[in-house]
């Protein structure tokens, strides 16, 4: 069995199903757990679980070799001079892993909503953007195209708008921008939608939207690739350009 980890689980062949999903769960497990490293089973290594936490403790083995590292880390903070703030937040955990160097080449804030809105992330948010009540503050989401999908979205603007006003005395001005998982998207990458919980009380109100036959389907659905060209496309095009090339020879 080989599996690439630039494909999502659609792209392997399999329906966007939750009986399929489980399918491929298990045959994955199977195979991690009978790999050697001259078979062409796939590596228990391959994959990041972004469930379970780890606190890790460590030392150095010396004060030379402490500075040496933390010297050649050092980089300029390439958005203190830039009109924008912003951050990428997304519905999955499991987008962490795939978004992350992105995020990470350009300086982003990325956070997982984890479902349904925490207070603490909505007011660390808050805390962010009223600390830079002059600059533009902008959210790049990406969540699930569902009922709970585009709640959880409205529900997280909301609440960083009310914390930032009533915890910092700051009114927000948000460019909310959702990348994905978006309507035309389903034609536009073939995605097969799947049966919506029909007991899920926001489902009316998500039908009322987008028409009795609307679609249904997992931000993850997206190919790999497409979700990470679409944030850095929304990075690229909220950051000035020649301010950060001059932050660069800063650096």
């Amino acid at each position: 069995l080989l599996v690439s980890d630039e494909r999502a689980v659609s792209e392997c062949g399999y329906e966007n199903t939750f009986k399929a999903y489980v399918a491929l769960d298990r045959l994955l497990a199977k195979a991690r757990r009978k790999y050697k490293w001259d078979t062409g089973y796939v590596s228990p290594m391959c994959f990041v679980d972004e469930t379970r936490t780890t606190v890790t403790q460590f030392g150095w083995p010396a004060l030379s070799e402490f500075a040496r590292v933390y010297s050649e880390r050092f980089t300029y903070d390439m958005w203190q001079n830039q009109p924008c703030l912003m951050e990428v937040i997304v519905e999955k955990d499991g987008l962490l892993s795939v978004l992350g160097p992105v995020c990470a080449e350009h300086q982003i804030y990325l956070r997982s909503s984890h479902g349904q809105t925490s207070i603490t992330l909505a007011c660390e948010i808050a805390r962010r953007f009223s600390s830079a009540p002059d600059k533009q503050h902008t959210v790049l989401y990406g969540g699930d195209h569902d009922p709970c999908g585009y709640v959880i979205d409205q529900t997280l603007k909301d609440s960083i708008h009310y914390f930032a006003k009533s915890v910092y005395d700051t009114e927000l001005d948000i460019d909310w921008q959702r990348w994905g998982l978006l309507e035309d998207d389903f034609a536009k990458h073939g995605i097969a939608s799947i049966d919506p919980k029909e007991g899920d009380s926001n489902l009316a109100g998500f039908r009322k939207r987008f028409g009795e036959n609307a679609e249904f389907a997992e931000i993850d659905s997206l190919p790999t690739q497409e979700l990470i060209d679409r944030v850095r496309d929304g990075i690229e095009s909220c950051k000035d350009s020649a301010i950060w090339e001059e932050d660069l020879k800063t650096q």
